[in-house]
């Protein structure tokens, strides 16, 4: 279920919010589980009941782990891991792992088109590190089938995370309470998280989308284009988290943060620990860690990298693009580790964010074209094969200026330092009233324009 619907905005969300509210403290839990298991019933109605057979099993895998011997611990786990991977791989990798092995071999297989459930790479992940915590010895107690149910199908982060981890998630659980202070900045932050979305990354979507579909590019259309799809990105996502993040506090649920102004970050290391946070954290602590991190001797750090990277790509969907968007930034921290490490130490702080930014903008071109030789041609652009300047570049400039100007101040801490003195020197109703104007603007974006749904939602 999207949250950036009318539908959603003013039809389900009043009516799960006004059955929570008016459920009693004690069974709030069970009438979220409810809601959200709904929620996820009404976007895919098979795999929720796959998703809630499954649950039940790990579940009962997970109550057998806990009455066994140590050495008995890893097999169990190792099932519950296999059984998870096996579902994602069969839902979002069946048909690249077939057509890689065609085309490795002669033998030609007939594909069947899957297409794979919303959110099944963050539920996959969700599940996995529940096993790994649960074997490590990380988790107190086994949890109540309900509670555990909760976490899969919390719906706030099913489709598109935040990634949460079982022990955060359940120290807020007991017990859930609404205060008046997080419902007003549930409210605001999901306004922010809705603007974000509708104003900025719908109207970045259909700029890229027209530069894009031109064949002859010149160079500056090309950046224009990219800059598009990064902000585009950028706002989609980090809409989404602020929606979600929102609507948890809301429900008296506070989620970890998901992006910290990437594009101020003055290194690729940098932007990684300020981009999709929970997942650069899970690939680290449930991947890069255990295979030996750093601690080992530089070709096996550079092989862990590797791997962690590759897999990284993959994460984000079963083509060939992903896999090189992943292996370009194994090759950038390399050269920023290893090579230009005190280069680009030495050089502005300014210059830093520049640099890093434009890599980060070629890099989502990787991202963005599945098609290779469509990438190709685009990138050829960006660095002027087809000439420097044409009679469109300046349309675009001038059409959509105001946009990545608010962008550009939205993506930084101005935009923060703004939002919080006008929140100090203003009275608290005219700052709502600046909320509700947001809010009425974004509504009416949504309603005279293609809706969009967010791009996070297919990973």
């Amino acid at each position: 279920m999207s949250f950036n619907s009318i539908f959603f905005l003013f039809s389900a969300l009043p009516l799960f919010y006004a059955l929570y509210l008016l459920t009693p403290p004690k069974g709030k839990r069970y009438m979220l589980l409810v809601i959200s298991f709904a929620a996820y019933f009404w976007v895919e109605p098979l795999f929720s009941i796959l998703l809630l057979m499954l649950a039940c099993y790990l579940y009962l895998l997970n109550l057998r782990m806990q009455q066994v011997r140590q050495y008995k611990k890893l097999a169990i786990c190792m099932e519950l891991i296999g059984i998870v991977l096996f579902l994602l791989l069969y839902f979002k990798y069946y048909g690249f792992l077939l057509s890689g092995i065609s085309a490795l071999t002669s033998f030609d297989f007939t594909l069947r088109l899957l297409i794979a459930p919303a959110g099944i790479s963050f539920i996959s992940f969700s599940l996995i590190s529940y096993a790994i915590d649960l074997y490590q010895g990380k988790l107190q107690k086994q949890p109540k089938l309900g509670d555990f149910l909760l976490y899969v199908f919390y719906f706030p982060k099913i489709i598109m995370g935040p990634i949460m981890r079982y022990p955060d998630f359940e120290a807020q659980l007991k017990p859930l309470r609404i205060s008046i202070a997080a419902t007003h900045e549930g409210l605001c932050r999901f306004v922010i998280g809705l603007a974000k979305k509708v104003i900025l990354a719908n109207t970045f979507a259909f700029l890229f989308e027209q530069i894009s579909a031109n064949a002859a590019l010149s160079m500056l259309s090309a950046w224009i284009g990219a800059f598009a799809f990064t902000f585009q990105i950028y706002f989609d996502f980090s809409g989404y988290s602020d929606m979600a993040i929102g609507l948890s506090l809301l429900l008296g649920i506070r989620m970890p943060e998901n992006f910290h102004y990437p594009y101020m970050a003055n290194s690729i290391k940098d932007f990684w620990k300020r981009w999709h946070i929970t997942l650069s954290t899970w690939f680290k602590d449930y991947v890069y860690i255990p295979l030996g991190g750093s601690r080992c001797k530089l070709p096996r750090v550079i092989l862990n990298t590797f791997i962690v990277w590759s897999l990284t790509g993959l994460w984000h969907g079963a083509s060939w693009n992903f896999v090189l968007w992943g292996i370009y930034y194994f090759v950038l921290l390399m050269l920023e580790r290893y090579v230009l490490g005190g280069f680009l130490r030495k050089c502005p702080q300014t210059l830093r964010i520049l640099l890093t930014f434009l890599l980060v903008a070629i890099g989502w071109m990787l991202f963005a074209f599945p098609d290779l030789a469509q990438m190709s041609d685009y990138l050829k652009a960006m660095f002027g094969a087809n000439g420097l300047i044409d009679e469109q570049s300046f349309w675009y400039f001038k059409n959509h200026l105001f946009y990545f100007l608010c962008a550009v101040i939205a993506s930084t801490p101005l935009f923060h330092q703004i939002y919080l003195r006008t929140k100090a020197a203003l009275r608290l109703p005219l700052h709502d009233l600046m909320i509700l104007g947001l809010f009425i603007l974004s509504i009416c974006y949504l309603v005279t324009s293609t809706f969009q749904p967010f791009l996070y939602t297919q990973f």
